[in-house]
């Protein structure tokens, strides 16, 4: 029997231990798999111990062979469900056993394995968790006492007057704040006096654990070196000093002299008194510097345009200025929301004034949205607006503009004038998909069925040209009272140069207004200057982290705008900073979809540019243009603009010249050239032979499948599918099942089925795109060093000049795609 205070073994494993009824025994590997205390897979050395069914060791016991058939009576005589049954071996594996023939036996293995388990807890808690003893000082107090300093003068007598009646009641005393007390007096002093403060007195104190001091020393040789020498001439030219005459001094110098003291005691007295003046330097005389501040370049908003009872939950879509009225502006607005109700004119385009910027002067109304509107150039009571249908409507504001008292149509909740369209295209004749731009012809040109542009001697004011996402471009011209689009037979357009720089979709493109052979592009994350008769490479190009969605040229020659994704606006400069903005600033919480330049002042004593901006959220404001190019000349910065332009096209076709002449002649070049011809002449070859043996095999296939469905089917295959179409009716009746029914319940697991297949799909797709992924991330990093590559990439031939970043690019491609296929083997 186990007794308190004895000290267990680390191990839950019973070896040398007595517990009364607990008893040994060997087990074969049979009878451990059949009792299920099998080493090593039931049992272990950490966790020995197993309970066995009451049944199942009974009918061990009975066994004649049996090694539990000693214990046959008490087994019997044991009541409980299960016995407890453990390894009592320290090797890994044996076929020592230990068996509880009784409940106390049983009980009190349990309460050990339970001391054991909280014994190991608390030796593990002890080595994490350490918990702080008391100090033994070992008599060493005594020693550490004395070290301290303490007080040995005599005590202050201090002597306290207080009324008789507050004798006899407790008293605390406290220390008193210096804000606590009413203003005393202090004692003004020189500079050149000292006044008394009593300071505190340093308090030290002893720690036992500092060493003793000790002191060591030993002997070393300064040596010289006996051949070291220098030589040196100093000379001292002395300077003749100028001997001053002697003057008379004069009244005041004689006054400052006597008084000098005086004034000097004066002056030190008010610096003591006067701390926010300093007299002497009042009295110098000396020119104060007046340091002007910088001015920051900054975006200031002068107005704002939303009318939120007309253009709530819109997005703005476009925005066009009268060309002959600049204080008059369109804006269209759409919306996502597809309820829309039948003949109700949602969809609207209003016309603000930009010196009234409270409410629109009228609404231009229709139920199709309008993704782009114009005003016509030669006819200016006409406004063009591009649908999302693909047709082209026209509203006339004539009406309006004679007698402004006059409401045409209905009137909206703020009494507005609403007009609706009094022309629209044909639908037939339209684009499928929304028109995006409208682009005015010149009145004395035509386009010619066959896409040519030439010089006509009638002149047309209403012809411009749409274009949509369709990949279509449409003229239509306006004569009289019909809107007549042209359509000729699908011509086949010839490309006669391509580029590729951006890496998105190019939103825009606009003509610079000072050279108007000079282009601006923005797509994805990359924006570009080129030139009409040079469109092999831009002439400026960068790529940034933002995302852009618009751009416009500024007032001045080389200056442009850019409106990103995230509401930011950057102002660029080619001439002064060409490798980042001039500046940035977020001026918008959504994406800004529409720059434009305003001629016309909001405050006509200011000589300021105003630029437009308009965002997603459906408000145009109008903002000052930062003062950061006023300080050049307009004449200097556009001949250096016209002398850029030039010099870039003439340093890259130097260039193309050059690198012709070096791959025309270089044997490098010639061979790989060569080699290329070969490999792609040999690739040709090896695609026209496959494509014949597929051809041929295709006819074959045909053939036979032509014969077999003309062959007669034979009577067993005919009875077979009779048969089978015959057993499964009779099951599907016996077991009550509808086919309708079973294709209905079957159908969301195939439509889950598409959609995971679709989204594995998209996922290997962006698996497969990492390498751009990679280098997208890459350019960003290094543009400057990969902008070369462009400009050489652009004529099919590269030179390897030495180890760039592209090389390093090449090699780690090739190291990623080598541990792939090994990951994958």
């Amino acid at each position: 029997m186990p007794r308190k205070g004895v000290k267990y073994p680390f191990v839950w494993t019973l070896v040398d231990e007595n517990i009364e009824n607990v008893e040994r025994l060997r087990l074969d590997t049979k009878t451990q798999r059949e009792l299920g205390c099998l080493v090593g897979e039931r049992v272990f050395l950490e966790y020995p111990w197993a309970y066995v069914h009451r049944d199942l060791v009974l009918e061990f016991a009975k066994l004649p062979d049996s090694p539990l058939s000693a214990y046959r009576e008490k087994i019997e005589a044991y009541e409980a469900d299960a016995f407890l049954l453990g390894y009592s071996s320290t090797r890994l594996t044996s076929d020592e056993f230990v068996i509880c023939l009784s409940e106390e036996a049983e009980r009190l293995v349990s309460q050990r394995n339970r001391n054991i388990t909280g014994l190991i807890w608390r030796k593990v808690i002890g080595k994490v968790i350490k918990t702080a003893k008391p100090w033994n000082s070992f008599n060493s107090g005594s020693e550490v006492d004395e070290t301290f300093v303490r007080n040995t003068r005599e005590l202050f007598e201090i002597e306290i007057v207080l009324p008789g009646k507050m004798l006899g009641f407790s008293r605390i005393l406290g220390d008193r704040g210096s804000n606590d007390s009413r203003d005393s007096y202090v004692q003004l002093v020189n500079v050149d006096e000292t006044f008394e403060n009593i300071e505190r007195r340093c308090i030290s104190r002893a720690v036992q654990t500092n060493l003793q001091p000790r002191e060591t020393f030993v002997q070393t040789y300064p040596g010289y070196p006996k051949n070291a020498w220098t030589q040196y001439t100093y000379e001292d030219k002395e300077e003749d000093e100028e001997e001053e005459e002697p003057r008379e001094r004069t009244p005041l110098e004689l006054f400052l002299q006597d008084r000098s003291q005086e004034m000097i005691d004066v002056i030190k007295y008010n610096a003591v008194v006067n701390l926010h003046v300093d007299d002497i330097e009042n009295l110098s005389g000396r020119e104060r510097d007046i340091e002007m501040v910088p001015e920051v370049a900054a975006f200031h908003q002068q107005v704002s345009f939303a009318d939120f009872s007309l253009t709530a939950n819109k997005a703005l879509s476009d925005v066009s200025v009268h060309p002959k009225l600049t204080e008059y502006v369109a804006i269209s607005y759409i919306t996502d929301s597809i309820r829309a109700w039948k003949n109700e004119f949602q969809a609207r385009v209003l016309l603000w004034k930009l010196t009234d910027p409270l409410r629109p002067q009228f609404v231009l109304e229709d139920h199709r949205e309008i993704y782009s509107v114009s005003f016509c150039p030669y006819a200016e009571n006409l406004v063009l607006g591009g649908c999302s249908t693909g047709q082209v409507i026209i509203w006339n504001m004539k009406d309006y503009r004679d007698d402004k008292n006059i409401k045409v149509g209905t009137t909206t909740r703020n009494n507005l004038p609403v007009f609706r369209p009094v022309v629209v295209s044909d639908k037939q004749r339209s684009h499928r998909l929304p028109v995006r731009k409208i682009q005015w012809m010149d009145a004395k040109y035509r386009i010619e069925p066959n896409g040519k542009m030439t010089k006509s001697s009638i002149s047309s004011d209403v012809q411009f040209l749409t274009a949509s996402a369709d990949e279509g471009l449409i003229e239509c011209r306006w004569e009289g009272e019909s809107l007549e689009e042209k359509w000729s037979d699908v011509v086949e357009c010839e490309v006669l140069n391509r580029s590729c720089v951006h890496n998105g979709p190019v939103a825009e493109i606009t003509r610079s207004p000072h050279l108007r052979d000079v282009l601006l592009t923005i797509g994805g994350q990359v924006f570009a200057i080129w030139k009409d008769d040079y469109m092999d490479s831009p002439l400026f190009s960068r790529r940034t982290a933002s995302w852009y969605a618009t751009c416009c040229w500024a007032n001045e020659p080389g200056v442009f705008l850019l409106g990103s994704q995230d509401g930011s606006l950057e102002i660029w400069d080619v001439k002064n900073e060409p490798n980042q903005p001039v500046f940035s600033k977020i001026v918008s919480a959504k994406s800004i979809v529409h720059l434009t330049l305003l001629e016309y002042p909001l405050f006509p004593l200011e000589r300021s540019k105003m630029i437009g901006v308009g965002d997603q959220g459906g408000l145009f404001r109008v903002f000052k243009e930062p003062e950061i190019f006023r300080s050049e000349d307009a004449i200097e910065r556009m001949d250096w603009f016209e002398e850029y332009v030039w010099r870039e096209v003439r340093r890259k076709n130097v260039f193309i010249s050059w690198q012709n002449d070096f791959l025309a002649n270089d044997p490098t070049s010639l061979t790989n050239r060569s080699a290329r011809r070969n490999k792609e002449r040999k690739r040709e070859t090896e695609e026209a032979r496959e494509r014949l043996r597929r051809e041929q095999e295709a006819r074959l296939r045909l053939k036979e499948e032509k014969r077999a469905r003309s062959a007669p089917v034979p009577k067993h295959v005919a009875w077979k599918a009779k048969e089978f179409d015959r057993m499964k009716n009779v099951l599907l009746n016996k077991k009550h099942f509808d086919p309708d029914q079973l294709e209905a319940k079957r159908l969301p697991l195939v439509v889950l089925k598409a959609e995971r297949e679709a989204t594995l799909k998209r996922a290997q797709d962006k698996i497969a795109r990492r390498e751009e992924y990679f280098l997208n991330a890459v350019s960003l990093e290094f543009a400057n060093v990969l902008e070369e590559k462009v400009e050489v990439l652009e004529f099919g031939e590269w030179i390897e000049l030495g180890k760039s970043v592209d090389d390093y690019i090449k090699i780690f491609t090739q190291v990623q795609r080598t541990a792939d296929d090994v990951s994958k083997e």
